[in-house]
């Protein structure tokens, strides 16, 4: 063992000599690196910003791949809600109905469709936070079929307030929605979306998508970037 190690050890110098490497210049140019870094430590700083925006760029690339592989699925689908559909540009929103960002967004996303009716939004039931989201989100699933109109009242009363099975249910029956029977179809569809957001990279709400990019969380001030006509 103590052979074995010994041998190692000298190895390393043994071979930079057979590469015409002077063991003391390896060691000397180390010191030298090492010491700049302790005079210089912002380098160590920049080098870890660089890495981590060449991180968020693969990861960007990748994720707008995907969305790109994705775009049938992103496309309205039977359960989805839609604002402005004839719009020429067009945005997909996941989002949970028991999400406090999602409920803020709601309202700036209503206003700026009501002013830009020239942009269409895709919205996708992503309900991962717990039961009561997909209580809701079964609601609403079900009101679809009664008229998007309908089914988009009740997505506004349903953002505009804490979601429990309680006030669900009273909703529901107020607006002559049948719970009592499990929908498979309705189902399959909220599997689908998560299936769809994780294969696009996001599991969390709201996440928007607008030109296969992908927007995550409450600022929205990359709706600018929308054309105005």
């Amino acid at each position: 063992m103590l052979k074995s190690r010994l041998a190692q050890y000298f190895s390393f110098p043994v071979a930079l000599c057979a590469l015409g490497i002077s063991v003391y210049g390896f060691f000397n140019q180390q010191k030298i690196v090492y010491e700049y870094v302790m005079r210089h430590p912002e380098i160590i700083a920049e080098s870890l910003i660089r890495l981590s925006e060449q991180q968020d760029q693969e990861a960007l690339n990748k994720s707008s791949l995907a969305i790109k592989d994705g775009e049938k699925q992103l496309q309205q689908q039977p359960y989805d809600l839609v604002l402005n559909p004839n719009g020429k540009y067009t945005v997909v929103e996941f989002f949970d109905y028991n999400c406090p960002y999602c409920h803020k967004t709601n309202v700036e996303i209503k206003e700026f469709a009501q002013k830009n009716p020239h942009v269409k939004f895709i919205l996708k039931n992503l309900p991962i936070l717990g039961p009561d989201s997909v209580l809701a989100a079964t609601v609403v699933a079900k009101a679809i079929s009664q008229g998007q109109d309908k089914a988009i009242i009740l997505h506004d009363q349903f953002m505009a307030q804490k979601n429990d099975a309680s006030n669900i249910k009273v909703l529901a029956k107020n607006n002559n929605i049948d719970l009592s029977e499990a929908d498979l179809k309705i189902e399959s569809s909220f599997e689908d979306n998560k299936k769809l957001a994780k294969n696009i990279g996001t599991g969390a709400t709201p996440s928007f998508i607008y030109n296969n990019k992908m927007y995550m969380g409450g600022d929205l001030k990359w709706l600018d970037e929308i054309p105005k006509t």
